[in-house]
């Protein structure tokens, strides 16, 4: 799946970010577990709950090769939600 340019931290590729691992973080494309990341829309929480854009929340979880991703948010509303690779605006690695 082609990715995002911006996405790519400094200027690296995927796979070079994807190389790179450290005990607590697994790196799957170029969002790793607790990275920050904003939304590009508003999504459904898992309970229903609808968190806006921009809002910006941690990654806890990766799913099917990185194409979504579980982000815990904590304000504006406190959510957990699933969240596709195509809603994420920005990152920022931990």
């Amino acid at each position: 799946m082609p990715r995002d340019p911006a996405l790519a931290k400094n200027g690296r590729t995927d796979a070079a970010i994807g190389a790179s691992r450290s005990e607590r973080t697994v790196r799957i494309g170029a969002i790793a577990e607790l990275d920050r990341v904003t939304l590009l829309r508003d999504v459904q929480g898992d309970e229903g709950e609808i968190v806006p854009v921009g809002a910006t929340g941690t990654v806890v979880g990766i799913w099917a090769a990185g194409s979504a991703f579980e982000v815990e948010f904590s304000e504006p509303v406190s959510a957990l939600a699933t969240v596709k690779v195509d809603a994420i605006a920005a990152y920022l690695p931990r």
